[in-house]
């Protein structure tokens, strides 16, 4: 029979296994996230990862908007939101690429979580709010722009209203207002539209990885609203028209002619350049 002092010695041996075992899990790291998680956990993090965009995004469930020169093409979600190419190398050497992406749009940086990252004070279009966005830098301009025809389409809504036989945009019922906000107002929107993103009529998303743009482009930006003019008879795609003079001799752009005063407004309201 063995002895007792070999039953205690299996004990006291068993017993400091389990103490040392104890004190290994205590003192081991943490296990780390995954180095995918690592990557994508902030908003540049995510919005530079093409995989991950695809893979959180949401499908849209509105039809594209109508505009005047019809419906505005299709572009995927997560390509509207994605950051690259060489315009997005662009911004970030820029004053505005300096600034944190909370800055402009809110919500939290720093997490994989995309609803945690929208969440809270989360922007989408932070020049809706032209003066909390860009008045700090750009005063003189969002102040004159809000009463501009490119901010606010009066004459646009006045024409409305005059082909319906009321005096005033106000004076239309609710189902009118409704229906200019989800077709005519596409074409009329906050800074960014013409600056950073194409307007909504041209499909929307962010043009050329998120560098902001000192001059829109003609084709891109600007004829993506004035699409019946300037697309179709400036350059000459209407049936039975041809391309105009000013483009083909001079190789006018819209800026030649249109001065930033036309574009920004001037402070006073009016219905027409």
């Amino acid at each position: 029979m063995r002895s007792v002092s070999w039953y205690m010695t299996c004990v006291a041996g068993l017993f400091s296994v389990i103490i040392l075992s104890y004190g290994c899990m205590e003192t081991r790291p943490a296990k780390q996230p995954d180095d995918a998680v690592i990557k994508v956990a902030s908003c540049i993090g995510c919005h530079t990862s093409y995989a991950t965009l695809k893979e959180v995004a949401d499908p849209d469930t509105d039809p594209p908007v109508e505009g005047c020169g019809g419906a505005a093409p299709s572009i995927d979600p997560f390509d509207r939101v994605f950051l690259g190419g060489p315009g997005f190398e662009r911004f970030k050497n820029s004053a505005h690429g300096e600034l944190e992406c909370t800055f402009c749009h809110g919500g939290v940086d720093n997490t994989s979580d995309k609803q945690k990252a929208h969440s809270g004070d989360f922007v989408k279009w932070p020049s809706t709010n032209a003066q909390a966005a860009c008045g700090d830098c750009h005063y003189d301009i969002v102040e004159n722009v809000e009463g501009s025809l490119h901010q606010q389409g009066w004459g646009q809504k006045n024409a409305v209203a005059l082909r319906l036989g009321y005096a005033s945009y106000d004076q239309l019922p609710d189902n009118i207002h409704k229906g200019y906000e989800q077709n005519c107002a596409v074409c009329h929107a906050g800074c960014g539209s013409c600056h950073v993103t194409r307007p909504e009529a041209g499909g929307g998303g962010l043009y050329k990885g998120h560098e902001f743009q000192r001059t829109p482009d003609m084709r891109d930006n600007c004829v993506a609203c004035h699409s019946s003019r300037g697309g179709h008879a400036y350059f000459g795609l209407g049936a039975g028209t041809s391309p105009d003079v000013h483009l083909t001799k001079a190789g006018f752009s819209c800026m030649d002619c249109h001065s930033q005063q036309n574009l920004h407004g001037d402070g006073n309201l009016r219905q027409s350049l």
